[in-house]
C-alpha cells in the first residue's frame, strides 16, 4: 500500500490542490483522499480520515490508541485503500500549535501507526519570504490566538509583533520556531521515512512552471502531468489580501477550538457564515530583516539537503541576491 503525505504550508495553494485536484481524482477512484473530511461523503473514508487525525493531531487519543495496540500498532494500515494511492493532505502538519504537543513527534507516531509495510512518500510545499510575510502572518496569528491561546490578542502595534517574532521565532528553542523552519520540518520527516522519500515543491512554480510544480504529484500518483494540469487550471482559486499601509489583512472563517467536543459539527456550520476580515500590525524593518535572514538560512539548508539549485531559489526570492562577500553554495 502507498501513502502520500502532503506537508503544505498555509497559503501555498493547499486548498486549490485539495478541492480542485485531489478530491476529483478521489471521486474518479484514482486515489483515496484523506485530510479534509468536509469534502468526503463516504462514511468509511471519513472514519479513516478521523483515525489519521487522532494519531497526528489529537495526541491524547492517538497516543492512547498506540499504547493500547502495543507492539502490533499498525492499525492504520486497514484504513488505507489497496491498489491505488492514499493521500493525506493538511496544512496543519506544518503548524506546531495545532497539536497539543507540537508537530515534532508526528512522523514517529504515523510510522508506528502505519507499520512497516506501507510505502510513504512526502511532498513538502514551501513559499518565498515576501509571500509568506504578506499572506501567512495574518492567518497564523489569528489561528494561533484562536486555537492555542499563545497570544492574548491580535497585535495592533509594530512593537507587539516585533516582540512576538523575537520571542518565538528568532530566539526561542520552542516548537513555535519550527513553523518558519522548513529545513528542520523536512529533516524530522526524513529522519523517520528517509530523505529519499521527500520531494520539495516551490509554490512559485505553480504560477510560472505548472508542469514542474505538478511533476512530483504525477510521479507519486501515477497520473499524467497533463491530467493534473487540466484539473488545476479549472480549480477555483482563493485570493489573499496583500499588506497595505501599516497592517496585514486577511479573511478567515469563524471557528471554535478543535479541542472542543463539538468542534467538528460547530465548525462545519460556522464556515458557512461570511468570513471575517482581520488586521495585524506590520513588523519594524529591522525585525523583518532578521526574519528574512532566518528564513533564508532555512531555505539554503533545505537546498543543500535536497539538491535544489540556490540560484533557482534566489530567482523566486527565497534567498537574497548573491554578492562577492557572501557567495551561496549548493553543498
Amino acid at each position: 500500500m502507498k501513502l502520500i503525505v502532503h506537508l503544505g504550508y498555509p497559503k501555498t495553494a493547499t486548498t486549490t490542490l485539495q478541492n480542485g485536484v485531489l478530491y476529483p481524482l478521489h471521486a474518479r477512484g484514482a486515489l483515496r483522499f484523506l485530510g479534509n473530511a468536509e469534502l468526503l461523503e463516504d462514511r468509511a473514508v471519513r472514519a479513516a480520515d478521523r483515525m489519521f487525525r487522532n494519531i497526528l493531531f489529537r495526541d491524547e487519543k492517538g497516543l492512547d490508541l498506540l499504547q493500547a495496540a502495543g507492539s502490533s500498532a499498525a492499525f492504520l494500515a486497514p484504513a488505507l485503500a489497496e491498489g491505488r494511492p492514499n493521500v493525506f493532505s493538511s496544512e496543519y502538519l506544518t503548524l506546531p500549535g495545532y497539536s497539543p504537543h507540537g508537530c515534532h513527534t508526528m512522523p514517529e507516531r504515523l510510522r508506528r501507526a502505519l507499520g512497516d509495510d506501507v510505502q510513504v512518500k512526502i511532498i513538502l510545499t514551501v513559499r518565498e519570504p515576501a509571500g509568506l510575510l504578506n499572506s501567512f502572518f495574518a492567518h497564523f496569528f489569528e489561528w494561533n490566538r484562536r486555537y492555542r491561546g499563545g497570544i492574548a490578542e491580535i497585535p495592533r502595534r509594530p512593537s507587539e509583533i516585533d516582540r512576538w517574532v523575537e520571542q518565538y521565532v528568532l530566539q526561542s528553542p520552542s516548537e513555535e520556531a519550527r513553523v518558519f523552519d522548513c529545513a528542520e520540518l523536512a529533516g524530522r520527516w526524513g529522519a523517520v521515512f528517509g530523505q529519499e522519500a521527500i520531494a520539495i515543491n516551490l509554490f512559485e512554480d505553480a504560477k510560472t512552471n505548472l508542469e514542474a510544480h505538478l511533476t512530483p504529484w504525477a510521479q507519486a500518483l501515477g497520473v499524467s502531468v497533463g491530467d493534473l494540469s487540466g484539473l488545476w487550471r479549472g480549480a477555483e482559486r482563493q485570493r489573499v489580501r496583500r499588506a497595505s499601509g501599516a497592517a496585514y489583512t486577511a479573511t478567515v472563517p469563524w471557528a471554535i477550538s478543535p479541542r472542543s467536543p463539538f468542534a467538528g459539527v460547530a465548525n462545519r456550520a460556522l464556515r458557512k457564515l461570511p468570513h471575517r476580515r482581520i488586521s495585524i500590525a506590520k513588523m519594524a524593518p529591522a525585525t523583518e530583516e532578521k526574519l528574512r535572514a532566518h528564513l533564508a538560512s532555512s531555505y539554503l539548508r533545505l537546498a543543500n539537503a535536497y539538491g535544489i539549485n540556490p540560484d533557482r531559489l534566489a530567482a523566486h526570492g527565497y534567498l537574497p541576491p548573491a554578492t562577492a562577500e557572501r557567495p551561496r553554495r549548493s553543498a
